[in-house]
């Protein structure tokens, strides 16, 4: 998908359909915190949060933030 336009239909039901699958994984895994786990989360410092690398070249992680910026700005009802 990498180097096709942003506004590709394609492009945005692939966003769209990333979107969905990491909502509902989020969400499944909110519905198993409590109160202290959420309490516990809010205590950690940012730098303890280590990310591991990205498997995107910085070209494909800029491509993939503007195809994201479209699809919250104009394609989120995209199917």
């Amino acid at each position: 998908m990498f180097g096709k336009p942003i506004d590709d239909p394609e492009v945005q039901e692939l966003v769209g359909r990333w979107m969905q699958r990491a909502n509902e994984y989020l969400y499944s895994a909110m519905e198993l915190m409590d109160e202290e786990m959420v309490k516990n989360i809010d205590e950690i410092e940012k730098e303890e949060y280590l990310m591991p690398a990205s498997p995107f070249t910085a070209e494909e992680e800029e491509w993939l933030k503007q195809a994201m910026y479209y699809y919250f700005m104009y394609g989120s009802n995209v199917d």
